[in-house]
């Protein structure tokens, strides 16, 4: 059994343990009975959520640096195409300008068309890309666990001020 198992079982054996010594606390006018479990459930709560904190922390770093890198390989890889692209189309148009009108000139000026086209989609397929990677880095950073490190904490504060009010122990 891993360690992460471990903790979590033992958070909820030791929340069960917080019920049965609240009761048992409440019959026998001893605090100790519920301070105990409660105290052990906080920590190991603590114990819980500090490594849940950093294993979501380093999925977080590492899903950023993979679309970072992504991202920068379809940018490059745009700037590339961009690049030989218009020296195509700048060959082409020098060639075009050389031609006498006596030859077939439409065939090029459709070549050229055609490439500047390709270069379009292709600047218009990167932009779609971006906007994607922008979506699921924005999607990543409002993920549910968010909301559930919130409610664990909105609970722990909740049993400190249970604690808190309890009678203290004669």
């Amino acid at each position: 059994m891993n360690s992460r198992n471990w903790l979590a079982i033992a958070e909820y054996v030791s929340l069960a343990g917080t019920v049965a010594g609240t009761a048992v606390a409440a019959v026998s006018q001893q605090v100790i009975y519920a301070a105990v479990p409660v105290s052990l459930s906080l920590a190991l709560n603590l114990a819980n959520r500090q490594r849940f904190e950093r294993r979501t922390g380093q999925q977080t770093a590492a899903a950023l640096t993979k679309l970072d890198r992504e991202l920068s390989s379809l940018e490059a890889a745009k700037q590339q195409w961009s690049e030989a692209l218009k020296a195509v189309i700048s060959r082409l148009e020098r060639e075009a300008e050389k031609i006498s009108p006596s030859e077939n000139f439409t065939h090029l000026s459709s070549e050229i068309d055609g490439l500047k086209g390709l270069q379009h989609g292709l600047e218009e397929f990167v932009a779609r890309q971006k906007i994607q990677l922008d979506a699921l880095r924005e999607e990543f950073k409002t993920r549910p666990e968010l909301e559930q490190i919130e409610s664990l904490t909105a609970i722990i504060v909740a049993l400190q001020q249970y604690l808190n009010q309890l009678p203290p122990r004669s």
